[in-house]
């Protein structure tokens, strides 16, 4: 106590006056006054944070706006391709029945062919042989 009387401070970190410590009165003023700074400044403190918050919260918001539309545009063209690559995929399968069903003719208008031939053709065959 004896140096922190001699630098000028008393016991509790306060200024003292060069005779002694500080009168209780003018502590407690002291203590009043910078708890009241306390109170100015906390209160812009905390809406500076609070502004910083919303606006932080706003700019949140709209991105996640942004990103769901951009999700439900992407939906609606996977949706649309899908429609259409089913389309196409029925008129292709379409497509392969008509051709099945034209082979399928293409054998039977051979075999007739044959049937009403058969004796031309097995001839040509023969002909062909003998004269080679």
């Amino acid at each position: 106590q004896e140096t922190a009387k001699k630098i000028g401070r008393d016991n509790k970190g306060l200024l003292s006056e060069a005779r002694g410590p500080l009168h209780k009165a003018k502590r407690k003023s002291l203590k009043l006054a910078s708890q009241e700074m306390k109170k100015a400044v906390m209160p812009t403190a905390c809406l500076v944070i609070e502004t910083i918050s919303r606006e932080a919260a706003r700019k949140y918001r709209e991105k996640k706006k942004a990103r769901t539309a951009y999700l439900e545009d992407e939906v609606k063209r996977l949706q649309s391709l899908n429609e259409y690559l089913l389309r196409k995929l029925q008129s292709q399968a379409m497509v392969e029945t008509k051709i099945i069903k034209l082979r399928a003719l293409l054998v039977e208008m051979q075999v007739k062919i044959d049937d009403e031939l058969g004796g031309f053709s097995f001839q040509k065959q023969c002909n062909g042989l003998l004269h080679s």
